[in-house]
């Protein structure tokens, strides 16, 4: 049983070294202690073979000991990864999967969101020099901070994509960048057709590192940027992505194009973690896809729809309904 306990933490030490060296040194400390505590814990916990029973077993003293759902969730996603890894590296050392292991159930937290375009102004609060801002090195790291939260909130990449994107990785001329995601793989995404945003971001193609900055600064920019706008509520740098995912949702988006945008295997992820949608999303969609409601909507309703419709494509100067007609003249933008 020592022997196997050894081999098993033989095998952990592979894992978090590993571990590092796909995520290119720019994993917080924090993260692989945790890691590495979490996987210490359950061996000191258990001494023999690593299988389901021992791991189901370990389930059960967490909760016996009054640790929450959420945290025992964590705990066994940390050996779920594990688990996952150990059996594609090492074939044939375990008998079982890590999609084996019962993850227990959780409430849906209702994050705080804002609208885009209300982050939008926050991020722009937030970043916006102080009479304390005297020097160019804050100065420099403010602008930064909000070139990357802007990014982060019109593509919905993550924060530790965010601090990875280099210089070489961005393609001004075809519009796209190279996102290096956090399991190690590299995805190619478009750039957002932003005028002002694609300037800023090509004066920084020649740097080694895009933004010069950290997600501790950009969190503390966005809690002055609230401050500043007198909202109550709390927002990071991950509700960044959130805010993006939501409102692709809410202005229809297929929630497959979501999930792909925001490169997750699964789409269950997208709809469970990220998504909220508000109720007049679904007002909208019943509208729409209801046959009754549909039928039976007035004639000036689904005029005004029309006339919302034309808005995204360019300023309606004129719109008259008459009876059963409209009619619309639009500046396209």
């Amino acid at each position: 049983m020592e022997m196997q306990n050894k081999k098993l933490r033989s095998y952990v030490d592979l894992y978090i070294e590993v571990f590092c060296l796909l995520e290119d040194g720019q994993t917080p400390e924090t993260t692989v202690y945790k890691k590495r505590h979490t996987l210490n814990r359950f061996l000191k916990f258990h001494k023999g073979k690593l299988t389901i029973v021992a791991i189901n077993k370990y389930r059960s003293h967490l909760l016996k000991n009054d640790w929450q759902n959420r945290s025992v969730r964590h705990e066994l996603q940390v050996i779920k990864a594990f688990v996952n890894w150990l059996t594609r590296t090492h074939e044939g050392v375990l008998n079982f999967k890590g999609a084996d292991i019962h993850l227990p159930r959780i409430k849906r937290i209702n994050y705080d969101l804002l609208s885009m375009e209300i982050a939008e102004k926050v991020i722009i609060a937030g970043t916006t020099p102080g009479k304390y801002d005297k020097s160019a090195i804050h100065k420099k790291s403010k602008a930064d901070s909000r070139i990357a939260m802007i990014l982060a909130l019109y593509t919905g990449i993550r924060a530790i994509e965010i601090l990875r994107l280099k210089g070489e990785d961005l393609d001004i001329e075809n519009k796209t960048f190279k996102i290096r995601s956090k399991g190690g793989n590299e995805d190619l995404a478009p750039l957002p057709d932003v005028k002002n945003l694609i300037s800023e971001l090509a004066k920084r193609r020649h740097r080694e590192k895009v933004f010069v900055c950290s997600s501790k600064a950009m969190n503390g920019h966005l809690k002055r940027g609230l401050k500043a706008l007198k909202i109550d509520k709390r927002i990071t740098l991950h509700s960044l992505r959130r805010i993006f995912a939501t409102d692709l949702a809410n202005q229809g988006a297929p929630t497959h194009d979501i999930a792909q945008a925001m490169r997750h295997k699964n789409i269950k992820i997208t709809w469970d973690t990220y998504i909220r949608l508000n109720p007049e999303h679904q007002r909208r969609a019943m509208r729409k896809y209801h046959s009754l409601i549909r039928k039976n909507r007035p004639v000036k309703e689904k005029a005004e729809d029309l006339i919302n419709f034309a808005r995204d494509f360019g300023d309606v100067v004129e719109s008259k309904i008459d009876g059963n007609e409209i009619v619309l003249r639009v500046k396209i933008k």
